[in-house]
């Protein structure tokens, strides 16, 4: 059995991690399509910006770790 490092755990973490946020943006995007309420749709647009400001600080610590 192949043991696992602590940098491969670390990574794969983090790119689930972008994965998931990524299909958050996504997942908002389509959201906004449907609704009308402005409120509920600058919510959303809210948690889209959240999202992609998670994204980047993930794919950060990916390149300042170097995994």
């Amino acid at each position: 059995m192949e043991n696992i490092s602590q940098d491969m755990v670390i990574r794969q973490s983090l790119l689930n991690s972008i994965d998931r946020e990524e299909l958050l943006v996504k997942k908002y995007d389509e959201y906004n399509k449907y609704i009308e309420d402005t409120d509920t749709k600058d919510m959303l647009n809210e948690f889209q910006e959240t999202a992609k400001e998670h994204i980047a600080l993930l794919k950060d610590k990916l390149v300042k770790l170097k995994v």
